[in-house]
């Protein structure tokens, strides 16, 4: 089972990744991940993205992420894409041919725009917070002296 989702980025507010994942116990053969609408052949972010799947993946251990950065800020970028994978069955059917799966996963910013999250003050983020609070006023007493 192979699936795509986007995810945000820690730390870095209001950026996405997409994330290709092997959640199957067994390695996957021939990964195809094609977008609707297309993806197009942009010279930035996305191109990235483009080159990354424009072949097939010969093998994707269990477990392992193919991650980028999901450009969702460019010009024209749609909000909603639908991620089609297929791959075949590390094991052998009817007649020795390995069979041929295929899911399509809606990826949908809006979604992932509308979540919502908290930081403990006793978390590292927090503390950091709070750091910088209080140098920021050290700072501007020291400014203040001078």
């Amino acid at each position: 089972m192979v699936g795509a989702e986007l995810r945000p980025v820690p730390y870095a507010n209001g950026m996405a990744e997409l994330v290709v994942r092997n959640y199957g116990p067994s390695v996957a053969r021939d990964v195809c991940v094609t977008f609707e609408p297309p993806l197009g052949d942009a010279n930035n972010m996305l191109s990235f993205i483009v080159r990354r799947y424009s072949d097939p993946i010969p093998t994707l251990m269990p477990g392992a992420e193919l991650n980028n950065i999901w450009p969702h800020t460019e010009p024209g970028f749609p909000e909603q894409v639908t991620a089609s994978i297929s791959t075949k069955s590390n094991d052998r059917g009817w007649f020795g041919r390995r069979d041929h799966y295929r899911e399509d996963f809606v990826l949908d910013m809006r979604v992932l725009k509308q979540g919502t999250s908290a930081t403990s003050s006793t978390s590292p983020e927090g503390r950091l917070k709070q750091i910088a609070k209080a140098l920021d006023a050290i700072a501007d007493n020291s400014a203040k002296r001078t």
